[in-house]
């Protein structure tokens, strides 16, 4: 069991984070994306400061508890059996465990946020199947833009998927995974600025070998 050093918690959250990159090359650079992407559909919906200092840092920091997960999970080239999928699956919640134990008061507020970045508006999210407006807002806006680029990159077990692609497919879950009125600030974001989206991926990208289905059960 992970523990960040009580002189430095943050720091010592990052240096996790920037070996976790290593450790799953495929995710290299997922973390500060998806604080950008979050950090915009916050501002375009009106949170303070506060709040939007509080996305940024669970953004960062949303997979922290993938540092617990062996390798041998964490970059299967293949779908993952029960075993696997409880261990992965089980990262928001080491995650929140380690940010709610660090004794810092800022990793301490974040700690919810990170814990329910994987829960779904119609419940059939994990951990905890929380419903709706039970799930903080600010998981919900971690919620879309993770998914977002973690569609936008390749997978050991799927190709990646062009912007208009993966717009369609995260309209198509609006009110089941994602929250109407954060998709709606999202589309606006990506709208005002062309420059967010996901170019489209390489030709290349099939020699691979990879799925093109994929598995959207497996967690980003």
């Amino acid at each position: 069991m992970v523990r960040l050093n009580a002189s430095n918690p943050l720091a010592h959250a990052r240096a996790l984070i920037a070996d976790l990159a290593l450790r799953e090359t495929c995710c290299a650079g997922h973390g500060e994306r998806v604080v950008v992407i979050a950090e915009r559909i916050a501002r375009r919906m009106g949170l303070s400061e506060h709040d939007i200092e509080a996305v940024r840092l669970a953004a960062e920091l949303h997979d922290l508890g993938k540092c617990e997960i062996p390798d041998a999970v964490l970059t299967s080239p293949a779908s993952l059996d029960r075993e696997a999928w409880d261990m992965i699956s089980a990262h928001p919640t080491i995650g929140a465990r380690m940010l709610a134990e660090s004794g810092d008061p800022a990793l301490t507020e974040i700690a919810p946020y990170v814990r329910s970045h994987h829960e779904y508006m119609c419940g059939k999210g994990y951990p905890d199947g929380l419903v709706g407006e039970r799930i903080p807002l600010i998981s919900r806006i971690i919620a879309l833009a993770d998914a977002y680029d973690a569609m936008s990159a390749p997978r050991p077990y799927r190709f990646a998927s062009s912007h208009p692609r993966i717009m369609d497919v995260l309209s198509g879950e609006v009110g089941i995974r994602w929250d109407p009125q954060v998709f709606l600030a999202f589309q606006a974001v990506m709208q005002a600025d062309p420059a967010l989206a996901v170019k489209s991926p390489p030709p290349a990208i099939a020699a691979w070998g990879l799925s093109p289905a994929g598995d959207p059960a497996q967690p980003s």
